[in-house]
């Protein structure tokens, strides 16, 4: 995907997460209850995550009924040659664009340890795969699992250094 394609496939998750805190903002308002800023932001990126991950040009129904579906690929590191076959820019996107989506939810697991970063990674990069799947929006791989968890191990470990860096003072 080129950057301009990235750069449209960002600002619509934008978009949609914005709508999705906007209508959780409002259900707090709603409920007579407060809004929350860490929840808030929690759910923006959940919500910009799934958008670009799950939804993406949105949901062929037809497709989904006639139930005609890519084979996952199972096979690991099978995908990340591949990507390394055809030149830098395709393994750089594949790869450092799996991981970076998944660095703020190991910033968030930051007050626990590196296996919890670990287990939400790939249970939630799992979840996506499968909705992946089964509204076959994209290709079921391994290796977004595996790049998805040393982005949320990554995000562990710079929350890690930040507070470091900081002194230990106050919250990451």
């Amino acid at each position: 995907m080129s950057p301009g394609g990235i750069a449209l496939y960002s600002l619509r998750a934008g978009a949609f997460a914005a709508a999705v805190c906007g209508f959780h903002a409002l259900l707090c308002l709603l409920g007579g209850r407060r809004l929350r800023l860490r929840r808030l932001l929690c759910i923006g990126y959940l919500a910009a995550l799934v958008q670009i991950t799950v939804l993406r040009g949105g949901v062929d129904s037809a497709a989904v009924l006639r139930g005609s579906r890519e084979a996952p690929q199972l096979a690991l590191l099978h995908t990340t040659l591949e990507e390394l076959r055809r030149g830098a820019w395709p393994l750089i996107f594949h790869v450092v664009g799996n991981m970076l989506w998944f660095v703020p939810l190991g910033w968030m697991c930051r007050e626990r340890s590196a296996w919890a970063a670990l287990l939400a990674g790939a249970g939630l990069s799992a979840a996506i795969e499968l909705m992946q799947y089964l509204l076959m929006t994209g290709v079921t791989d391994v290796d977004d699992v595996l790049m998805n968890v040393l982005g949320a191990l990554t995000g562990w470990l710079l929350a890690r250094l930040w507070r470091r860096l900081r002194g230990g003072r106050g919250a990451a």
